[in-house]
């Protein structure tokens, strides 16, 4: 009985200790670093918060845009080209000059041209359109040109994002 209460008595003796040690080593440092990030929270926002509505808010006028977000735009492929070659026509030129007037007050993440699979001149047809975008002052990590299966055959989508 005698070398049970021993037993006991350092067992307690142990379960002190290691309180003792996470009260010391554990809980305060959290605690404090706590009370110290209450404090520069308190900072920031009593400094930042009248400063906010200072900020100048963008007022549009009018109401919201006419066109919204995300929209294609489906043109045939002769409007833009004259028959088996990779060059704009004038037309394709005079369209591409109103898509450019019309996308560069949106606030769009990505133009993307889109055309059916066809070989090499479907791809210099899509590289060419985005050349000539990029050229009127269109961001080039923007505009992006793509030759793929889910286009539709004799056309040119142009989708802005």
């Amino acid at each position: 009985m005698k070398k049970l209460g021993w037993v006991f008595f350092v067992t307690t003796l142990c379960l002190l200790a290691y309180l003792i040690h996470f009260y010391y080593f554990r809980y305060l440092p959290i605690r404090n670093n706590f009370e110290v990030l209450e404090k520069e929270h308190k900072v920031i926002k009593d400094s930042l918060l009248p400063l906010i509505s200072k900020i100048p808010t963008e007022k549009r006028q009018g109401k919201e845009p006419a066109v919204q977000l995300p929209y294609d735009l489906k043109y045939s492929v002769k409007e833009f080209f004259t028959g088996n070659s990779a060059e704009l026509s004038t037309r394709g030129i005079e369209v591409l000059n109103n898509l450019f007037t019309a996308v560069k007050s949106l606030p769009f993440d990505s133009l993307t041209i889109l055309l059916k699979s066809g070989g090499d001149l479907q791809v210099n047809r899509a590289l060419k359109i985005k050349a000539y975008l990029v050229s009127l002052g269109l961001d080039e990590k923007r505009v992006f040109a793509r030759v793929s299966k889910s286009g539709e055959k004799d056309f040119v989508i142009i989708r802005v994002k």
